[in-house]
């Protein structure tokens, strides 16, 4: 464990956008490398460690784990090595085994709680008064796919496992013709939002796409769990959000 002192704190501070998050996380880290070492030198109580601290990291473990995925591999490559440390060590093997098995325990109870019947979503609507403009806008600078059209009511686009659908709201507004299916009227007025999925080194290129494109980013930043957003405006004026997955990490 001790080839691990060495780094510099502010070398894995520099890698993350936020640095009260980032100087949190190496804090955790750097502290339980000591215990471990403290552990394997003999130079502590190991009941007492075992009794306390590594509850302690059996609790942080999981949440470090999420933050740190995809920010900073050496940082989550010690969090690995502590993991290992006290999953295998004979002073914390036994503790750190059983919290485990009920931290896991716990969250399953806690998602079977949470169980529902909705699978997911499955469309996405925003409204637009000029599909034409729609049109060009999500079928070729987002380059998605077109599924289907009606011209003067609306156009379709696969995106991934889910449809994003474009309606003219004058033409939702009314009832359906008698020969049509009976969906009912629906509409909206005023800019709506809708957020697209990206990795975080695609966001650059999304960037420089729509900055060749002539349409303005209305705001580009990191949430507090790191995770960065960019912002658009399609033709009529809805919201586009490109944003990180873990955006929606649960905490």
């Amino acid at each position: 464990m001790q080839e691990t002192f060495g780094k510099s704190y502010q070398d894995i501070l520099s890698e993350y956008e936020d640095e009260s998050y980032a100087d949190c996380v190496w804090d955790i880290i750097r502290e339980y490398q000591y215990l471990a070492i403290a552990i394997e030198e003999d130079a502590v109580n190991k009941p007492l460690v075992a009794k306390y601290f590594v509850e302690l990291f059996c609790y942080w473990y999981p949440y470090l784990k999420k933050f740190l995925s995809g920010q900073n591999f050496e940082a989550a490559r010690h969090l690995e090595d502590l993991h290992e440390f006290f999953a295998n060590d004979p002073a914390t093997e036994k503790t750190y085994t059983r919290l485990t098995i009920q931290q896991e325990q716990y969250r399953e109870a806690t998602i079977s709680r949470r169980k529902s019947l909705v699978r997911g979503i499955l469309e996405t609507a925003l409204y637009a008064g000029d599909l034409d403009a729609a049109k060009r806008f999500y079928g070729e600078t987002l380059g998605l796919e077109q599924t289907a059209e009606a011209p003067g009511r609306h156009v379709f686009f696969r995106c991934g496992r889910g449809v994003l659908l474009i309606f003219d709201p004058a033409a939702t507004a009314r009832p359906p013709e008698p020969e049509a299916p009976p969906v009912p009227p629906h509409g909206a007025t005023g800019p709506g939002h809708v957020c697209f999925r990206a990795e975080a080194p695609e966001l650059d290129a999304w960037r420089d796409r729509f900055e060749a494109a002539g349409i303005a980013i209305e705001a580009d930043f990191a949430w507090p769990n790191g995770a960065r957003s960019l912002y658009v405006r399609d033709p009529a004026g809805n919201s586009v959000e490109f944003a990180e997955a873990r955006l929606w990490d649960p905490e």
